[in-house]
């Protein structure tokens, strides 16, 4: 029995790897630069290849055997051995039938099949000619992300998972009808419900807990929008970030100020148009921008104000935000520290997140990436405890440091981070010595990430030493082209010439 299954297995995948390698390969075609239904971020499978395997083709074996075992009346020796020749020749019909169907479909995905939705991301071309011409056709490109993903980013079809499950479930429902047909005891369809609903679970478990994604908290997020995904979070990563989200709006107040920051209102450079009587301080962390058009519908917020008391002579409050958005966030541990880092490995690395505030940074990178450590500088206690209480309660697998002090003390911290990053700290709270004490900590190979850009927030500054002889700029349009996708909003939060 196992040497014929095992036999069968060895051939059938043997010959598949065969037919993806030297056989068939996907159609050739072009894109244009412009085409914006391509640029969708990449995402893994929800159900990872191993996972549907190990259901597809491991448990219809033991289903077919049990099948045949509660459909006998007796259960002799013979009967018993005749049973696993019965079970092993339908499995390896079902193996068979298994194999066959999934060769039609890749035959189908590479004659048929057109540029995945994440075409960019996936196969990562090379946009250099898209950068000087914005609507060129590219015909002759190479994927820089290796044949493998080079060759799925070129096979959208109907998905190979669903085909998987979709043969196993309508195989064993014939199965199931040919034993209920050939059956003389009458309690046999409540054996079989029982052994459904045994497996159901059985399935659902093993992908709970071995899923990318919370499916608890998937189906939490999926009733409680209504149906509209659009803009929930898919991710395992996502579905943590809008947990920590959530809890942080019940613990600060909706300007997520405190009156222990001493705030420095600038009056020159680029945030000096910012009024103290008509700025609102709304945390982009905490809330996006839908989150503040719905604050806006229940009065809680307002975009305007009025010139002259009682008259139509109104104008726009100044929103701002002291911490990154979660779109930010992702582009940030997903493209952009990737493609300036070379690698998707941080293990070896120390990121340094200078005014940490809520911690927004600190838990993004602790979701997303595998750092050797994440370290947080913040001066106000009131932040700084607020962030060990969410280090606390979520029980992220990388280290998080929260250091309590002026990053000016923290010189040794800086010295050993791999990674800084920095949202618009200094403009609002410090002076030029920070600059200076920033410049004199950092080890030579150091990245810096700083929103907005340097010469933006540094160009009224007299700092004593020429920015461009201490950092060289890192032209970001590639990693943002392989983010961006489709959604033009994010072009001015994200990326500037």
């Amino acid at each position: 029995m196992m040497i014929d299954i095992v036999v069968c297995l060895i051939s059938i995948i043997s010959s598949f790897y065969v037919f993806v390698a030297h056989v068939i390969k996907p159609t050739e075609r072009g894109f244009y630069c412009d085409d914006e239904s391509i640029r969708r971020p990449y995402y893994p499978n929800t159900v990872s290849t191993t996972n549907l395997l190990i259901i597809t083709l491991g448990l219809p074996l033991p289903i077919f055997f049990f099948g045949y075992f509660f459909a006998s009346r007796n259960k002799t020796m013979m009967q018993i051995l005749e049973m696993i020749r019965m079970t092993t020749f339908v499995y390896l019909d079902y193996v068979v039938g298994f194999g066959l169907c999934t060769f039609a479909l890749d035959f189908l995905k590479c004659y048929i099949g057109r540029l995945r939705p994440n075409f960019v991301s996936m196969c990562k071309p090379d946009l250099s000619e898209c950068s000087l011409n914005g609507t060129a056709y590219m015909i002759n490109f190479e994927c820089q992300n290796g044949p493998r993903m080079g060759r799925n980013s070129r096979t959208s079809f109907p998905s190979g998972h669903a085909m998987a499950a979709v043969f196993c479930f309508i195989f064993l429902y014939h199965f199931f009808q040919y034993l209920h047909r050939n059956s003389t005891i009458t309690t046999l369809a409540k054996r079989y419900r029982f052994i459904i609903i045994t497996l159901y679970f059985i399935f659902t478990l093993f992908c709970t807990r071995t899923s990318k994604i919370n499916f608890l908290s998937w189906v939490h997020v999926g009733t409680s929008s209504n149906g509209d995904l659009k803009n929930e979070p898919t991710l395992k990563q996502d579905l943590a970030l809008h947990s920590i989200r959530k809890a942080l709006r019940k613990k600060v107040p909706l300007d997520a100020c405190f009156n222990s920051e001493l705030i420095n209102w600038p009056t020159t450079g680029i945030d000096s148009d910012c009024d103290p009587k008509t700025t609102v301080h709304i945390d982009g962390f905490l809330y996006d921008d839908e989150d503040v058009n719905h604050l806006v519908d229940k009065g809680k917020l307002s975009r305007h104000y009025c010139k002259n008391c009682g008259s139509r002579d109104i104008q726009l409050l100044t929103f701002i935000s002291h911490s990154l958005s979660v779109s930010q966030l992702r582009y940030i541990f997903n493209f952009l520290l990737p493609f300036v880092h070379g690698s998707d490995d941080f293990r070896d690395n120390i990121l340094v997140d200078i005014g940490s505030r809520l911690g927004s940074v600190l838990y993004a990178a602790a979701e997303f990436r595998n750092f050797k450590e994440v370290v947080g500088i913040e001066m106000n206690s009131e932040f700084c405890q607020i962030q060990l209480k969410v280090v606390e309660e979520h029980h992220f697998s990388t280290p998080i440091k929260i250091i309590c002090d002026d990053m000016r003390n923290q010189l040794e911290i800086l010295s050993k981070a791999n990674f800084v990053i920095m949202n618009n700290v200094f403009g609002f709270f410090q002076n030029v010595d920070c600059w200076r004490k920033l410049r004199n900590s950092f080890n030579i190979g150091t990245i810096l990430i700083h929103n907005p850009s340097l010469d933006s927030v540094t160009a009224h500054l007299d700092l004593g030493f020429d920015l461009n002889e201490w950092l060289e700029p890192i032209d970001l349009k590639p990693s943002f082209d392989l983010y961006v996708g489709n959604d033009e909003n994010l072009y001015g939060d994200l990326y500037e010439e």
